[in-house]
């Protein structure tokens, strides 16, 4: 679970650090780089609910095998 919550945490801190850069030193038009903007947002967001949707798995088999008494795996 850290590891994911690191993994989310550093994402976003990179992404506002990235996004503040771009802002300042953009050779595009606004209208195009927010386009840009808005297309790595969703491709992050997209990433972010694939790992979610990953680990609420991994947590179901463990549930399912904690109740069947099976190891968790771990």
């Amino acid at each position: 679970m850290r590891k994911i919550a690191a993994y989310i945490l550093g994402s976003f801190a990179g992404a506002v650090v990235i996004s503040g850069l771009v802002l300042l030193f953009a050779p595009t038009s606004g209208k195009e780089l927010r386009g840009k903007i808005r297309m790595k947002y969703l491709e992050m967001r997209s990433e972010f609910e694939q790992a979610s949707i990953e680990r609420r798995e991994e947590l179901e088999t463990q549930l399912a095998n904690l109740r069947k008494g099976l190891p968790s795996g771990k």
